[in-house]
């Protein structure tokens, strides 16, 4: 276990604690308020009697959509930074503590800030100015409250780096968890890297709050959208731009080029995954007074399309973190410009929840309300059912005075109107599906261009290699089930049940893994057994070979048709196993041919104490055993 994974008492200065746990609280804090402004995307005005794409209506809302996909955006900047520093903090004190809360209650305020601004920012005058002016304020008290942390941690001397330069020789000095480490943090060289690191990350962060005073007076002829921008990349900008200048240069190069903190990063994913999966639940509200049948079908009735849209949303919530899942199982390391771009397809993820409950609005009155009234006349003596929208009171008003009149336009007139109510029933769901296919082709885009353009991100284990098809697989299956949606939604009436499409996901999930995973573990299973065999027929060297010898004088008979070590080779004597010591055989006696059999006998056995010391006969040992054993090992499927 790792030195720093628990608390250790220092002294005068009272229990310190690991950042660790600190941590895991931060990580789910950030992940709230990074989320706390999507349940307003459930307040746009997306009935069963209007259309979904009405260039009026979404003007009005454009602010609305914006606000949450910027403040996820600000929000995992923000969290990131936090990591940054936390990740170069050896022990964390109640000061540390106390900054951390300031921290995390300034970056909760940041989805109001961006929602004021947003709203009042195109507002005339000073409001506006005010509203985007307090907006990059914040920013700076954040980046200021960052400063104060790594001053003070170094200041109490609880800042070192996690990994120190390696050596001339190449050999890096020491590993994070080496007891070691904690005995060379105070060498000279240690010293310098801490301070190295700590001037780089104060600069980062002086520049960003520069860059935040100087893009203040867009503020006024409210540019908001450019400020965002800005901030956003700023980092990734600053850091590109300011390695022309030597001083700069000079301090990047001394920073810690620390590997990627994959377990904060996957723990942070899944508590916005957790949080979006379990968010809609909130806005079904259980009346107080249930004291009748017929007061828990109204509620029922009224909230069906919360209940069944959260239902999807659960769905395709917790298939989407499956997938995200799965891809970073393969990644080892990200780029600034790559976790950007992580954290873009999460907010583009993060808009499909909230778009089942529009889609459901849609679906809903027409077959579920029915359903309840029917059920509702058992238990209870109520009104004949009233009309669910305008479009069904128009349609009987038409046809009671097309019988009264009977006019010959009685069909074109239901037909018309039958179409319309069609085409606004239609859309909800339409959007829903089109986004859910968009976001699943943004997931294939992930993965693709991880694979081709930056293969350096991915691990290079054989298993995951060869598995690495699969996940191509997984992503397919959202677009696929939104093909099937869309098809739906084409071809059935307008109270036909298009959402059903979602019961697809687990058929196809099911399908694609054992079609996917047969053809890979078949394939997997060849590359190993060649491999295999190929590696014992290398491994036939001095020190294989006076291990066969001391088996033969050992008991005598011929060694390479007995088992070596326990399981080695197949029960009935054959396999890969056999192939392979029958080759290791013929070249033993070639060798021994050529060397003398005299000279050979008169070896004595190997030491391996000393063989132990040396890392070349050390390497031989480890791969003549370990091949002779692969029999057992590298012979079967990794699967």
């Amino acid at each position: 276990m790792d030195w720093r994974s628990e608390g250790v008492a220092y002294g005068d200065s009272g229990y310190c604690s690991s950042p660790a746990s600190l941590m895991n609280f931060c990580e789910g804090a950030l992940a709230i308020a990074a989320t706390i402004d999507l349940p307003t995307l459930t307040s746009l005005p997306l009935v069963t009697t209007q259309g979904l794409i009405v260039p009026e209506e979404w003007r009005k809302y454009y602010p609305t959509l914006l606000s949450a996909f910027l403040s996820f955006q600000f929000v995992c900047r923000a969290r990131g930074r936090h990591v940054k520093v936390y990740d170069c903090i050896e022990r964390v004190d109640d000061s540390l503590t106390l900054l951390s809360a300031i921290y995390l209650l300034l970056t909760a305020l940041i989805p109001f800030a961006v929602k004021a601004a947003l709203t009042w920012g195109e507002t005339k005058y000073l409001d506006g100015a005010y509203a985007i002016i307090m907006f990059q304020v914040l920013f700076i008290i954040l980046d200021g409250v960052s400063i104060g942390t790594l001053h003070y941690a170094k200041r109490s001397n609880l800042f070192y780096p996690t990994y120190l330069p390696p050596r001339e020789d190449g050999v890096r000095v020491f590993q994070e968890g080496d007891a070691i480490a904690r005995l060379h943090s105070q060498s000279k060289e240690a010293q310098e890297q801490r301070q190295g690191h700590y001037n780089a990350l104060i600069a980062q962060f002086c520049l960003t709050i520069c860059m935040n005073l100087l893009i203040m007076p867009l503020g006024l002829v409210h540019h908001l959208l450019a400020i965002a921008v800005v901030l956003l990349f700023s980092n990734l900008a600053m850091k590109s731009l300011l390695r022309f200048i030597p001083w700069f240069r000079a301090i990047m190069n001394k920073e810690l080029r620390q590997p990627l903190n994959k377990a904060r990063l996957i723990s942070f994913q899944d508590n916005v995954f957790s949080i979006l999966a379990t968010l809609l639940v909130l806005d079904v509200a259980l009346p107080r007074g249930l004291d009748s049948s017929d007061t828990l079908f109204k509620f029922l009735r009224q909230n069906s399309f919360l209940i069944i849209g959260f239902g999807v949303a659960f769905l395709f919530t917790l298939t989407y973190w499956v997938i995200h899942k799965q891809i970073f199982v393969h990644i080892c390391g990200l780029s600034t410009a790559w976790r950007q771009v992580n954290q873009t397809v999460l907010a583009f993820t993060c808009y499909v929840p909230f778009a089942s409950i529009q889609a459901s609005k849609a679906l809903v009155p027409n077959k579920f309300h029915p359903a309840l009234y029917d059920c509702e006349r058992r238990f209870a003596t109520v009104a004949p059912m009233p009309a669910s929208n305008p479009c069904m009171t128009t349609t009987t008003t038409t046809t009671t005075t097309t019988t009264t009149t009977a006019t010959p336009n009685t069909t074109t007139t239901a037909s018309t109107m039958s179409m319309d109510s069609y085409i606004w029933h239609r859309d909800p769901v339409f959007v829903f599906y089109v986004m859910n296919f968009v976001v699943g082709l943004i997931y294939i885009a992930y993965w693709l261009s991880l694979l081709k353009f930056f293969p350096k991100f991915l691990s290079q284990d054989p298993t995951l290699v060869a598995w690495r098809p699969l996940v191509l697989a997984k992503c397919l299956v959202m677009p696929l089930v939104s093909v099937i949606g869309v098809f739906l939604v084409l071809v059935t009436p307008p109270e036909g049940w298009a959402m059903m499409a979602v019961t697809a996901i687990p058929l196809l999930w099911v399908m694609v893994g054992r079609i996917a995973g047969v053809r890979i573990q078949k394939n997997t299973r060849t590359r190993v057994d060649r491999k295999v065999t190929m590696t014992h027929v290398l491994v036939a060297s001095a020190t294989f070979k006076s291990l066969l010898e001391r088996r033969r004088r050992g008991t005598g008979g011929d060694p390479l048709r007995a088992p070596l070590l326990d399981g080695d080779g197949d029960d009935d004597g054959g396999g890969v196993g056999a192939v392979a010591l029958d080759t290791l055989a013929e070249a033993t006696e070639e060798e021994e041919e050529e060397e003398g059999r005299d000279g050979y006998d008169a070896q004595p056995p190997p030491d391996y104490t000393e063989s132990a010391n040396n890392d070349d006969g050390n390497n031989a040992a480890r791969g003549g055993i370990g091949s002779v054993n692969g029999g057992n090992t590298m012979g079967e499927s990794p699967l």
